[in-house]
């Protein structure tokens, strides 16, 4: 566990989220309490959060709240019994909604991502992790995980150099039609205990193709087999390639965006 990864844990850290027994956040916990450098940093990180806290409890929640929820789903006569024994549930997770929502706006870090994704792995019962193969991983990411780019460019060359100086994956020769496109910016984070790295672009229509770069000495052949073949995973279209040194796998944003232009 070093500083960096250390913070990351400590910022998506809050008290009674029912993942604090993770053996990673324990680790990183033990390490703020070791290091006086990390410890100051995570001091200040608290005292934003109650200020944050304090400041999202002066929001008022609309009092037609639920009925707006209700009226989204559709409120029809035949499901009214349904939807008698569900309101507190609907209003329970509105609120809910309201307040996570509020906070990604107020605070846009890399924290949410952490906190968002361990939710959603406990409504679902599923995670990247879930999907040995990197292409299925890597759908499952771009489905179900709200993220944040860590750095954003129109330049691929600025792209390439912020992957090296993080010691991230970066990509070799590319597509001539990906370069095509109007770069995004990029991420870095981790599936399998293996560093990925994500470099995202818009399409003429607005739309974005996310492509994957991982290490391949880092994979196991399994998690690629087979990756240079269109498919789709979790309704969206996937594929790639593989190089001596890397393996990549192109998702589009939603089903309808084709990744196939950039494989042929």
């Amino acid at each position: 566990m070093n500083k960096e990864k250390a913070k990351e844990w400590l910022s998506a850290y809050l008290e009674g989220l029912e993942f604090e027994e993770n053996p990673e956040l324990k680790a990183a916990l033990q390490l703020a309490d070791e290091d006086p450098e990390l410890k100051a940093w995570w001091q200040e990180q608290r005292e934003m959060d109650q200020q944050m806290e304090a400041a999202l409890e002066e929001i008022p929640i609309p009092d037609n709240l639920e009925a707006k929820l209700l009226q989204a789903v559709g409120d029809r006569q035949d499901k009214a019994l349904i939807w008698k024994s569900a309101r507190r549930i609907v209003w329970g997770f509105g609120i809910a909604a309201v307040l996570v929502l509020s906070v990604v706006a107020v605070r846009q870090t890399s924290q949410h991502e952490v906190i968002l994704q361990n939710l959603q792995e406990r409504i679902s019962g599923t995670s990247p992790d879930s999907f040995n193969h990197f292409r299925d991983g890597m759908a499952y990411y771009i489905r179900n995980v709200y993220f944040q780019l860590d750095h954003l460019s129109k330049d691929v060359d600025s792209i390439d150099s912020w992957l090296k100086a993080e010691d991230a994956p970066t990509f070799e020769a590319l597509p001539e039609e990906l370069l095509a496109l109007k770069p995004i910016g990029c991420k870095q984070f981790q599936w399998n205990e293996q560093d990925v790295s994500l470099v995202c672009f818009h399409t003429e229509n607005g739309k974005i193709v996310h492509m994957f770069i991982l290490e391949r000495d880092e994979a196991r052949p399994d998690q690629y087999m087979g990756i240079d073949a269109i498919a789709r995973s979790h309704e969206l279209e996937t594929g790639g390639w593989t190089t001596n040194n890397k393996v990549y796998v192109l998702v589009g944003s939603d089903p309808e965006v084709d990744v196939e232009f950039a494989l042929s």
